[in-house]
């Protein structure tokens, strides 16, 4: 669900490529009132179908996704990235 979210989020900034991925590496979690944050790293890369192999579009990135959980399901309620130059530690 993670990935398939952060795939359509950037999707429309990587439309040459042809095939999109993520992978992430979950550092944590915490819940507070049925409302999950996870922790992780995040790498998305796109690929142009022409070479086949070529990464035409990625970034590597912490960030935070939370979740909120009715009944059996969880839905994905903020993403949080941190902001580029001097504002990144900070954010």
């Amino acid at each position: 669900m993670i990935s398939n979210y952060i795939i359509q989020n950037y999707s429309s900034s990587s439309r040459a490529t042809g095939k999109q991925f993520e992978v992430q590496k979950v550092y944590g979690t915490s819940e507070t009132n049925r409302v999950l944050s996870v922790y992780m790293w995040s790498y998305y890369g796109g690929f142009n179908k022409s070479t086949g192999t070529a990464t035409y579009a990625g970034r590597s990135l912490p960030a935070v996704i939370q979740l909120k959980k009715d009944l059996a399901h969880y839905s994905i309620i903020k993403y949080i990235e941190p902001q580029d130059g001097s504002l990144y530690q900070s954010s």
